[in-house]
C-alpha cells in the first residue's frame, strides 16, 4: 500500500440510529502525523460526500510501529438542516503545524482546521 492508504468497509447498521450505522476505515501510513491527518481527512470527507455527521469514533486497532495502521469506526447520522444547527463549517484539515505527542498512557494531537 501507498502513503495514506485507506480501506473503506461497510459497517454494521444500528437500527436505532437514523440513516447510518457504523462505518469502518483502515488506514496505513509511514508516520503518526500522516496517520492522524489521513484519519481526520477521511472522516471529514464523509461529511462532504455523504452528509455523514459523526458523533462517536472508536479506534479498534492501532499499531505501535511503522508502518502505522489504524482501524476506526464511527457512528453518526445524515445531516438534516431541520435538526442540526449550522455553525462554522470545517472544510479541511491542515498538515501545517500538525503535532502528535505520544506520552505514557495518552497521545495528544494538535491540528489546525480550515
Amino acid at each position: 500500500g501507498g502513503e495514506g492508504e485507506r480501506e473503506d468497509a461497510p459497517g454494521r447498521g444500528d437500527t436505532d440510529k437514523p440513516d447510518y450505522g457504523g462505518r469502518e476505515q483502515k488506514i496505513t501510513c509511514s508516520s503518526l502525523e500522516t496517520l492522524a491527518f489521513t484519519l481526520l481527512t477521511t472522516w471529514l470527507s464523509r461529511f462532504h460526500t455523504e452528509s455523514f455527521i459523526l458523533y462517536d469514533v472508536t479506534i479498534s486497532s492501532l499499531s505501535g510501529a511503522p508502518p502505522y495502521t489504524c482501524v476506526s469506526s464511527a457512528e453518526g447520522e445524515r445531516f438534516d438542516v431541520g435538526r442540526h444547527p449550522q455553525g462554522t463549517e470545517v472544510k479541511a484539515v491542515t498538515y501545517s503545524n500538525l503535532q502528535v505527542n505520544v506520552k505514557e498512557g495518552r497521545t495528544d494531537i494538535y491540528v489546525i482546521v480550515d
